[in-house]
């Protein structure tokens, strides 16, 4: 259960979408936002999947897993890669 030491990553993952989708969507979710969720309990729900390379996070995504499905909705990455 370590998802909330993730939650920094998890907001600048959601935020380099945003910086690169600008045009087509906005900023709505803080910093905050993902301290406070990691730290509720709905924190159960989380489930954050992250790309690395080289010992650092390249991507991620993040997961709401309710009824063992799993609803990504944030994503994002830092460096683009052919990594398949």
């Amino acid at each position: 259960d370590d998802v909330e030491r993730y939650n920094d990553t998890m907001y600048l993952i959601y935020k380099s979408t945003i910086d690169k989708m600008a045009m087509w969507g906005n900023q709505y979710l803080s910093r905050d936002f993902f301290r406070l969720l990691v730290q509720s309990t709905f924190r159960k729900n989380i489930c954050f999947v992250e790309a690395r390379k080289d010992g650092r996070t390249v991507a991620g995504t993040v997961n709401v897993v309710k009824g063992g499905r799993f609803y990504g909705r944030y994503w994002g990455c830092f460096e683009v890669g052919n990594y398949a």
